[in-house]
């Protein structure tokens, strides 16, 4: 689908080329090869829009498309920012975290949410608690001074998945809350 969708582009047969995306693309990376190739094509707005669509492909089941959308959401965030579209990007930010559960994906949401990074933070941090597997939540809890939830984090129901590293970092942030632990 995709090198079908990019020949068209090709061609200069851009508004066919979205047309067959919008309609026919099942998955992330189909739609960031597209939105590469009409952004090479100066087709911005187009490119945007296929991208943007493209994050909806992923389902919050399908560990496969996880992988898949993760890199479009990178790829959308950057570029819709990079041209002053920070509503855009701000969606592609938390689509991105919302998928990773990274500290670098919960950094990149801070820097586009701007006055409402309080009220995302929280949902950030509620979509963290829920997520059964998240390789970052302990240091994204000690990141946000959360050091209750990253003592809970490394003994619980989550594992002993840590890091040596993170765990020194809970152990020197918690030995004063928590000296028994």
């Amino acid at each position: 689908h995709a090198s079908y969708a990019v020949i068209l582009v090709k061609l200069e047969r851009i508004p066919e080329a979205v047309k067959y995306a919008l309609k026919s693309f099942k998955k992330p990376d189909a739609t960031l090869v597209l939105a590469k190739a009409l952004q090479e094509a100066a087709a911005h707005d187009d490119a945007l829009k296929v991208a943007e669509a493209g994050l909806g492909l992923a389902s919050d089941a399908d560990d496969e498309t996880d992988g898949l959308v993760i890199p479009l959401a990178h790829w959308l965030r950057d570029y819709a920012g990079g041209i002053g579209k920070s509503a855009l990007a701000l969606k592609a930010a938390r689509a991105a975290f919302d998928h990773s559960l990274s500290l670098e994906d919960f950094r990149a949401v801070q820097v586009w949410a701007g006055d409402a990074w309080n009220a995302i933070r929280e949902d950030l941090l509620a979509h963290l608690a829920r997520a059964p597997h998240a390789y970052d939540r302990t240091r994204i809890y000690l990141s946000e001074g959360l050091i209750d939830d990253a003592v809970r984090s490394v003994g619980e129901r989550f594992g002993y998945g840590a890091h040596d590293e993170t765990l020194m970092r809970v152990a020197a942030a918690a030995h004063t809350s928590h000296p028994d632990w």
